[in-house]
């Protein structure tokens, strides 16, 4: 003769969420790490996203952080390009003066490549590595 607590109760009858195995919650279907990473993929256009739609901490941390440094240097790239093409049209030194700026619009480039794969890299790895100064800004947005 059976009991009925000798059966699976009704909780354990019910679906669960999954959390991915080791007990940590989901964003938009991910585990944290993996939305982390994906929230640096298109720069600040999903760290906006992962910003307005996560709940868990280190996926808006890395949002907000990904927003920041990627609005940030693509400001800085747009405003490095318009001056280019003001310096340019300085008399005698303009031709100077526009290479000078371009090479820094290339290195504002260069150091967004890095800093996007780095950032990435660390997010996927659990690492809520902030970057110095919008870092500080991003945990307080989190």
């Amino acid at each position: 003769m059976t009991r009925p607590t000798d059966g699976p109760s009704r909780r354990d009858d019910r679906p669960r969420r999954s959390s991915g195995g080791d007990g940590q919650s989901r964003t938009l279907g991910l585990t944290p790490p993996v939305a982390g990473a994906l929230s640096y993929s298109l720069t600040f256009v999903t760290g906006i996203v992962f910003y307005l739609f996560a709940d868990d901490r280190f996926v808006r941390f890395h949002a907000a952080q990904s927003t920041l440094v990627f609005g940030l240097l693509v400001a800085l790239n747009v405003v490095l390009s318009a001056l280019v093409g003001l310096v340019a049209f300085v008399p005698g030194v303009g031709g100077v003066l526009a290479r000078i700026v371009g090479a820094a619009a290339a290195l504002t480039g260069a150091v967004g490549l890095v800093l996007w794969i780095a950032l990435m890299y660390l997010a996927v790895r659990g690492t809520e590595y902030a970057v110095p100064v919008v870092g500080e800004w991003a945990r307080r947005l989190a």
